[in-house]
């Protein structure tokens, strides 16, 4: 960065169009409370982003509420005034005697007072403001009281007029997430990898592979787009694989998939607990057919060679109802699920997330969750806390989530549109 910047002051050609970068994040608790994986990221970059001319400033309304790990990175602390000088790093006796009520002021690390300065280059209009103030006939006030009304509006000013007369290269926009997808994606270097969404990472496709990952399950509340994502991921098996390759069971009591798959994929559309106990009562046998048996080679082990058929995806739309009342029509299946992937079985299901801290420890749901399959935190109250890994619950557009992976770790993605 030291030869990039004395190159830029020499006026030699310049590889980079843009300059130093600055991440400011003002009320550091708020964005914790709701992104609780910022802390991480943002101590990354104020531990490597200085080499690459990255800078971090970090407002809080308490030092404690600054992790050591990152505060430790932040060179450069100020304090404004406290609410309580005894959490002063500084010195509770320097910290107390900053002045009250009078925004702005605050004590250096070498003891000395300051005051900030006001982003905004309009003083000439203080007397008019002044003078305007009092003719509305109010109780007289300090100018830096009338002054801070305009606050807002001077800072647009200010940004506006740095805008305008900037010639260099403009700062490129914040690339972000679309609210509303269309389902079109361009084909995955890996043929039978299925397509999920659109990734906040990199803004590129993130896809679902079964092979490494036999089971997926998202919750969400009503309306955050738990139907249309399950349509998604239908439509990607049934373009990727052809009857011979999967077939697919449809657990859908709400009738809410009721003739969206219309292909041979379907092996079977189950709308009653007794209907699905019974299937679940056909597939079992088949499923110990395909338990590797004593004299299974490696080389079959490795190429899953030692049996033939179709997998079997087993869809299910809130399984909340599937898993409520008496006993589980699935449960049966929950001793397959570890070695699914052996077996060619795939469990795809999605659930609300109202009463899902207490659903998700039932048998066949806590047995998926001991899998480490990957899971989608979509739209759910901010009340029912932590429903998938740290991620806390939080509103969201419909359709969009945080995808938790143990092989990709976390990301916020955007799910397309099936109708």
């Amino acid at each position: 960065m030291a030869e990039l910047r004395d190159r830029r002051l020499r006026g030699e050609p310049d590889p980079d169009p843009y300059g130093d970068a600055f991440l400011l994040i003002d009320g550091w608790e708020e964005l914790r409370a709701v992104f609780p994986e910022t802390d991480v990221y943002v101590r990354q970059l104020a531990e490597k982003g200085l080499t690459l001319g990255i800078h971090v400033l970090v407002a809080a309304k308490q030092w404690a509420a600054i992790r050591p790990g990152l505060r430790n990175l932040l060179q450069t602390r100020i304090e404004l005034r406290l609410s309580d000088s005894d959490q002063s790093e500084i010195g509770a006796e320097h910290a107390a005697r900053v002045p009250q009520r009078r925004p702005g002021r605050g004590m250096h690390p070498s003891k000395q007072h300051f005051l900030t300065a006001l982003p905004r280059v309009d003083g000439a209009k203080l007397d008019a403001l002044v003078e305007a103030d009092q003719k509305n006939g109010r109780w007289p006030r300090r100018a830096q009281e009338v002054y801070r009304d305009s606050h807002a509006e001077a800072v647009a000013g200010l940004v506006d007029r740095v805008r305008s007369g900037w010639r260099g290269y403009p700062a490129p926009p914040v690339r972000l997430l679309p609210t509303e997808l269309p389902y079109r994606f361009p084909p995955a270097n890996d043929p039978k990898q299925i397509p999920l969404g659109i990734g906040e990472k990199a803004l590129q496709p993130v896809h679902l592979d079964f092979r490494r990952e036999p089971h997926f399950y998202a919750i969400g509340e009503r309306g955050s787009g738990r139907t249309t994502l399950l349509r998604t991921i239908v439509r990607g098996i049934t373009e990727r694989y052809s009857p011979q390759e999967a077939l697919i069971m449809l657990v859908d009591y709400r009738r809410t998939l009721l003739g969206f798959l219309t292909t041979e994929h379907l092996a079977a559309y189950v709308i009653t607990p007794d209907q699905l106990r019974s299937h679940v009562e056909d597939v079992i046998p088949a499923l110990r057919k395909r338990m590797p048996g004593p004299h299974v080679t490696q080389e079959q082990v490795r190429n899953r060679s030692w049996w033939s058929g179709p997998d079997l995806f087993i869809v299910i739309d809130d399984y909340e109802l599937v898993a409520s009342g008496g006993e589980n029509p699935l449960a049966p299946l929950a001793e397959f699920l570890p070695m699914a992937a052996d077996l060619g079985l795939h469990v795809v299901l999605t659930r609300d997330s109202a009463g899902a801290t207490r659903g998700m420890f039932e048998r066949f749901t806590l047995t998926l969750r001991e899998t480490s399959a990957p899971a989608l935190a979509m739209s759910a109250n901010a009340d029912a806390g932590r429903l998938i890994g740290v991620t806390h619950s939080r509103p969201l557009p419909p359709g969009r989530g945080t995808l938790v992976s143990r092989l990709d770790g976390s990301q916020l993605i955007q799910t397309p549109l099936v109708p």
